[in-house]
C-alpha cells in the first residue's frame, strides 16, 4: 500500500523513462529523493498532490519542460532542489504559496523570465 510509504530514495541509479504519475498516490511520502537518473521526463502535475511531502531533491535527472503550477500546492515542501536539469519556462507564480520552503535550489537549468 503505496500511501503508508513516508520515504523514498532511489538516488544514483540507472532509472531512465518517465516520472509516474502514479508516485503521487503515496500521499504520505515526507522525503522523495530521485537525484543522479535519467529519468528524460517532465514532472508530472499529480505531484502536486504529495502535499506533506517536506523534502524533494531531484537533481540531475534529465527533467525537461515547465515546472507545473500544481507544485505550489506542495505547502509543507522545506527542501526543494531540482538543479543541473532542462527546465524550462518562468517559476511558476503558484511557487509564492510554498511558505515552508528554507532550501530552493532550481540552478542549471533553462528558465527565463522575472524572478
Amino acid at each position: 500500500d503505496s500511501s503508508k510509504l513516508h520515504a523514498l530514495s532511489v538516488s544514483n541509479n540507472d532509472f531512465n523513462g518517465a516520472l509516474p504519475s502514479e508516485i503521487a498516490l503515496a500521499t504520505s511520502l515526507t522525503f522523495l529523493s530521485l537525484s543522479v537518473n535519467e529519468l528524460d521526463s517532465v514532472i508530472p502535475t499529480e505531484i502536486g498532490d504529495l502535499t506533506v511531502l517536506r523534502s524533494l531533491f531531484a537533481d540531475d535527472v534529465a527533467l525537461k519542460g515547465t515546472i507545473p503550477t500544481e507544485m505550489g500546492k506542495m505547502t509543507a515542501l522545506e527542501i526543494l532542489s531540482m538543479r543541473y536539469n532542462s527546465l524550462n519556462g518562468s517559476i511558476p507564480t503558484e511557487f509564492g504559496e510554498l511558505t515552508a520552503v528554507q532550501t530552493l535550489e532550481i540552478d542549471n537549468n533553462l528558465l527565463t523570465g522575472s524572478l
